[in-house]
């Protein structure tokens, strides 16, 4: 969505104590900035501005957090690069700085077995909890992030449960945390954000809250089409499951080990004409319902991936934060009879001389990437290899 009126504020912030944070200044002399706001993922941001320009950059450090807010949503980035350039035309120093939503955080601590003891004290094989998807992940964000961050910069609030999202099992052995966030979340049917929280944007004095939230379906009245006027241009791509049929293996050896499958509860098998088995090692657990789920992981993982590049502009009744956010279901209507509903799992937020362009990326955002298919194998083998190193024996 290109060329319309939208104003960024972009905040800096210092910890105070405990979760508290407060605003040292607001930046107001940027020249670039990108954010991209992410469904359980943390997205990348990164802002541009002149050094020693009244003393803002200054205020920047390794430990900061920022925020951009951008009708009334807010994103809170962590700051993971901080480095400078000379400015082509006047030779000036420039400040570079770059990182994640502070969702990363939460890939910073491990899942301790008993996240209480100490690593030389732990009484227990592996961290084990069942129910439903808030309560359960929450419990595991408030140990472990407590047991890292405790007397640090980073402590994460919560509220207290509402119980909301389905039924989850943990069975863990110093996972990392993020990985169990994003997987059981989304087999809960929830979304998690992290950011500095008030009771206004405008507020000084904020918290490093952890939320949960429920997507919305806004597909119904959100279309993003040329028909609509909400699209000036686009390209579509499916990429073909890589699994459909996982085999979770549990407890035992030989013939008397435990197996457990799951089907692919979509079309796929029928469109593209494949049926893909992958063997999971799953021997820490012989429970059906937990295995049952590393299955169902399984195939959320390998699900056909949809990806698109969208050039949008807006319309009356579609925009963006005010009609709808990132975790939204929409309708993205391109040709005739090529129309799906998908979640906009991505919202890229950028600004520059030139103007502001608010860019949704339903299905993958990382689809259109050429890097994208060996990312994907790169990260199975590595978790792969990682559950070996994790197994007590």
């Amino acid at each position: 969505m290109t060329g319309e009126a939208l104003d960024i504020a972009v905040g800096v912030w210092s910890h105070v104590s405990g979760s508290t944070w407060q605003r040292l200044t607001r930046i107001d002399r940027w020249s670039s900035l990108s954010y991209d706001m992410r469904h359980l993922q943390p997205g990348p941001w990164s802002l541009s501005m002149a050094y020693g320009d009244g003393g803002q950059a200054d205020k920047i450090q390794k430990t900061s957090l920022l925020t951009f807010d951008a009708r009334g949503q807010r994103y809170t980035g962590a700051v993971e690069t901080r480095g400078y350039s000379s400015d082509a035309t006047t030779g000036k120093p420039i400040l570079d700085v770059s990182g994640l939503d502070a969702m990363a955080l939460l890939g910073d601590p491990l899942m301790y077995p008993v996240p209480t003891a100490s690593l030389d004290a732990q009484t227990s094989a592996y961290y084990v909890a069942s129910g439903a998807g808030e309560t359960v992940i929450g419990d595991a964000i408030r140990a472990n992030m407590n047991r890292l961050y405790q007397g640090g910069l980073f402590q994460v609030a919560l509220s207290a449960s509402q119980g909301r999202g389905g039924n989850v099992n943990l069975h863990q052995r110093f996972t990392p945390l993020l990985q169990l966030v994003a997987d059981k979340a989304g087999i809960a049917g929830l979304g998690v954000r992290i950011g500095l929280t008030a009771a206004s944007l405008t507020s000084t004095f904020a918290d490093l809250t952890c939320e949960f939230y429920v997507p919305r379906d806004q597909s119904a009245r959100v279309k993003l089409s040329q028909k609509a006027g909400t699209l000036r241009s686009w390209s579509q791509s499916d990429n073909a499951p890589t699994v459909t049929r996982p085999v979770a293996a549990g407890g035992g050896k030989l013939t008397a080990r435990v197996f457990r499958q799951a089907v692919i509860a979509s079309d796929a098998e029928a469109e593209w004409g494949r049926r893909k088995e992958v063997f999971l090692d799953a021997r820490d657990t012989s429970d059906p319902p937990t295995l049952d789920e590393r299955a169902q992981s399984a195939i959320d993982d390998g699900a056909e991936q949809s990806s698109f590049d969208l050039e949008s502009a807006e319309a009356v009744g579609m925009r963006w934060g005010d009609h709808f956010v990132t975790g939204d279901s929409v309708t993205i209507q391109l040709l005739t009879g090529l129309a799906k509903v998908d979640r906009l799992n991505s919202i890229v937020i950028t600004a520059d001389g030139s103007g502001r362009t608010i860019q949704p990326r339903p299905g993958n955002p990382d689809g259109t990437s050429p890097l994208f298919g060996q990312a994907a194998i790169t990260r199975g083998i590595a978790k792969g290899l990682r559950g070996l190193q994790q197994e007590e024996a």
